[in-house]
């Protein structure tokens, strides 16, 4: 099977990171680098990586370490991941068979009527999983399987 992703590279990529200062009472911290997730960043504090969503949330540009409060004296920072690995997510609906393969047929969205017309070529497999209703022309050359 392909893959799906970013173009894989050889290059180095280094990871950025950003020291996080407590003052004794703040539990909600601005990060450099916008995030998608708290799996996007480690967060260190007093050289213990902290638990994702447990320890710590992050999305956007903010930081927030539930109840606990960092000290001024607490060493803290943050390393950002996500950036380095290529952490991306399609938006909804953007990904369809087209954009996975142009090689790639017979992969249609199972809906409860088709209204456009569906034509599986003479070199296409095609299946379909029912129940499904077809308001216009089904052309099958090749080979369309029902399940």
């Amino acid at each position: 099977m392909g893959y799906i992703g970013p173009r894989n590279s050889d290059q180095f990529k280094s990871m950025a990171t950003q020291a996080i200062t407590g003052n004794g009472s703040a539990t909600s911290f601005s990060l450099n680098q916008a995030v998608a997730n708290s799996s996007e960043i480690r967060f260190v504090v007093n050289n213990v990586v902290q638990k994702p969503d447990v320890d710590y949330t992050a999305t956007g540009t903010t930081l927030g370490t539930g109840s606990n409060v960092l000290a001024g004296s607490d060493a803290a920072y943050v390393v950002f991941i996500g950036a380095a690995v290529g952490s991306q997510t399609p938006s909804t609906g953007s990904v369809d068979h087209t954009s996975i393969s142009s090689s790639f047929n017979g992969m249609y969205l199972n809906l409860a009527t088709v209204t456009s017309t569906v034509t599986v070529a003479a070199s296409q497999n095609a299946f379909l999983a029912g129940p499904v209703n077809f308001t216009n022309t089904v052309t099958v050359e090749g080979t369309l399987t029902v399940i």
